[in-house]
């Protein structure tokens, strides 16, 4: 059950790692930003940080499966380990293109990017590992002034809008996947809401990429109504 999640995501993204084998050996002609070195040992430098975005973002949906702290290390072997290698694979990647652009006929300096870039990336994932490890803060790590904030509200004291948005986030949590994203940036901690907006901005590009540039326009008349009812709010303090 675990190992559900990372198969539905493997799954997901099989069109796309199609569609990018196709588009660099099938396909015709210049691939714009793969012809120069710089660029191309970016992007290598890169593919150990869009792992760890990757294992962490599905560690919650099977940690959750598995009922083990959503939060933790991934509850799936593999995943665990892939997550804890990610730092040291960053480094080699570094330290391979380091390597590979003097020899591309890039001047020495150029070497220093992707290796101090994939120290950082390193750095993120080391932290994003002892965080794991760590898990969700404990209740009695919690202030009493925190516990009393959080106290749930008594039903018959809420009013009806804040019904409507429990039923409404009800709904919303029932939706298979997107539910399960939703849930941890409402409930989760601040990272877990970023996580959920990039997650929802990656939906968004690939699928301008699969549409088009209307689907461009089409967004931006959708969120009209929503920047006027933002003004409005803030109208009205």
């Amino acid at each position: 059950m675990a190992a559900l999640p990372y198969i539905v995501g493997a799954f997901a993204i099989t069109p796309l790692a199609v569609w990018f084998g196709l588009w660099l050996f099938a396909f015709p002609g210049i691939k714009s930003g793969f012809d120069v070195p710089l660029m191309l040992s970016l992007l290598a430098v890169s593919i150990p940080l869009v792992l760890t975005f990757f294992i962490v973002n599905l560690a919650f949906i099977s940690n959750s499966m598995a009922q083990r702290d959503e939060f933790g290390l991934p509850a799936w072997l593999p995943a665990r380990l892939l997550l804890k290698a990610q730092p040291v694979l960053a480094v080699l990647t570094g330290v391979a293109m380091a390597a590979y652009l003097p020899l591309a006929g890039e001047p020495a300096i150029a070497a220093t990017i992707p290796l101090g870039l994939s120290l950082l990336i390193a750095y993120a994932s080391h932290r994003i590992i002892r965080q794991g490890r760590a898990g969700r803060p404990r209740a009695a790590d919690t202030t009493p002034a925190d516990q009393a904030t959080s106290a749930p509200i008594p039903a018959a004291r809420r009013p009806l809008r804040q019904g409507l948005t429990d039923t409404g986030l009800r709904v919303a949590y029932a939706i298979p996947l997107f539910g399960w994203l939703l849930r941890d940036a409402v409930e989760g901690d601040a990272s877990a809401r970023g996580f959920f907006a990039l997650n929802m901005a990656a939906v968004w590009g690939i699928a301008v990429g699969f549409v088009g540039i209307e689907l461009v326009f089409v967004t931006a008349l959708m969120l009209t109504p929503v920047v006027f009812v933002t003004f409005i709010a803030m109208t009205r303090g």
